[in-house]
């Protein structure tokens, strides 16, 4: 080819100007196809991403569908584990050292509770909620925890009552964050943050537990949440 394009009536041919310029052209076409390539599979990308978005979408509905349920659920074991407690409070001290133990029947947890909770957390699209739930769960692990280490002990250990009365605000903490959702649950508020919160303090008065009965508890939830007086 380069012989044929060298003779003078040749050199201006449609086929030698192809040739001369053939680096150029394969160049271009390499561009061209990474160009397309690149193209197609941003393309693909967003499609992922778009499909990611509508899944987390789903289900996250799915989530607050049934939250309504959970909220409930944790109400109710905060109220039992409220009611076990003052069970041990009032017991706290009756016995002589070598009784057995305190046998506290701790309540049992929700069902599906952690794995309606992660879904709810996986799937928020705002860290407020994700934050708000994972605090719900974290409180309620630690709670449980602490009520079956306490059905090992007997009433006759020293400060019963103080540890008691903490696990008592700690249920009545768990009370009021699980019922501030309520309102996002259902759907009266865009986003949990604007969901009316609700104290402690009415928590503890919805467990039946008041300064009358409970002084010293009643002092110190006072004084650890001023705000809600």
């Amino acid at each position: 080819m380069s012989e044929y394009c060298q003779v003078a009536e040749n050199a201006f041919s449609l086929l030698c100007i192809l040739y001369s310029w053939q680096p150029v052209i394969v160049g271009l076409v390499v561009v061209a196809a990474a160009i397309i390539g690149h193209s197609i599979a941003w393309r693909a990308i967003n499609v992922n991403k778009n499909h990611e978005r509508e899944r987390l979408r789903r289900r996250f509905n799915a989530s607050r569908a049934t939250l309504t349920h959970v909220l409930s659920d944790i109400c109710e074991y905060a109220r039992n584990a409220a009611d076990a407690l003052k069970a041990v409070h009032a017991s706290a001290g009756q016995h002589g050292f070598g009784a057995p133990t305190l046998g506290l029947a701790v309540p049992a947890l929700p069902g599906n509770l952690q794995s309606s909770l992660e879904s709810v957390i996986e799937a928020a699209n705002d860290d407020y909620l994700a934050d708000f739930t994972a605090d719900i769960l974290g409180e309620i692990q630690v709670l449980n925890a602490r009520m079956r280490d306490l059905s090992r002990i007997g009433s006759h250990q020293i400060g019963l009552q103080s540890t008691v009365e903490d696990y008592i605000i700690q249920a009545a903490r768990i009370y009021a964050k699980a019922s501030s959702l309520f309102g996002f649950a259902r759907r009266e508020t865009a986003t949990a943050a604007e969901s009316e919160k609700k104290s402690v303090l009415s928590a503890l008065s919805l467990m039946n537990v008041d300064e009358g009965d409970y002084p010293r508890l009643m002092a110190t939830a006072h004084r650890r949440y001023p705000s809600d007086s």
